[in-house]
């Protein structure tokens, strides 16, 4: 008999302990797979929520700072049973442009171009998003800094862009005095300020919203509802 025919099993076992142990260690264990799930929620996480953070540093456009204002004086005509006016008010010194209520005994600003802000800022979010874990936290810090910078940015450009925002009061007769600026016909017939009564009704009016040079819109509301009328084309 051959003197190495003896040893072939054995090689060939040898060879399939090999393959296993390298199989082996080519696997992930538990704890390892554990842990990069978590740090994948947590990076998750952190640019949830700095992207929830610069949408809401986003401030509201032309047409929902004047619903807001305009739904805002009928409630509180509502609520005293006093009547409220409302008028437009130009931007000065640091002050942005703003349509501005006024009441018996109080009033209220509704600024163009200001983001809501809320306490709790992005930082906290993202640090309590590695909560356990301090590098996760610092790196929430991180992404809190950079989210403030970016929600700085966007308040800047917002209000540097208000600063062409205008808001006028036309009267509900239609094809008044006009001019052409800039290739846009604008009505000049206006009124200075809108009534609100406590009954819910308000003066027939029309807001003519206009943001930098973009064609102004012109909104027809109805004195019984202080409602939007919407023209056949709009209605649904």
């Amino acid at each position: 008999m051959p003197s190495g025919a003896g040893r072939g099993p054995n090689r060939k076992s040898k060879i399939e302990n090999r393959k296993s142990e390298t199989r082996a260690r080519a696997a992930f264990t538990l704890l390892e797979i554990l842990l990069v799930i978590a740090l994948i929620g947590m990076i998750t996480g952190v640019f949830i929520v700095g992207a929830v953070g610069i949408a809401d540093s986003k401030p509201p456009s032309t047409e929902d700072v004047f619903w807001q204002a305009v739904n805002g004086c009928r409630r509180q005509a509502l609520m005293s049973g006093h009547e409220v006016t409302l008028r437009f008010a130009k931007g000065e010194n640091d002050a942005p442009p703003a349509l501005v209520a006024a009441w018996e005994g109080g009033g209220e600003r509704y600024p163009f171009g200001v983001a809501k802000t809320e306490g709790g800022g992005n930082g906290g979010g993202a640090a309590a998003s590695g909560a356990g874990n301090s590098a996760a936290a610092g790196g929430g810090t991180g992404a809190g800094a950079g989210n403030s910078a970016a929600a700085a940015a966007v308040s800047a450009s917002a209000s540097a862009a208000a600063a062409d925002v205008a808001c006028d009061f036309l009267t509900t007769q239609k094809g008044g005095s006009a001019i052409l600026v800039g290739g846009i016909l604008r009505e000049t017939t206006t009124l200075a300020s809108v009534t609100f009564y406590g009954d819910g009704t308000c003066t027939p009016f029309r807001a003519q919203l206009r943001a930098g040079a973009s064609e102004p819109r012109v909104l027809d509301i109805d004195p019984w509802t202080c409602a939007q009328v919407l023209a056949r084309g709009e209605e649904r």
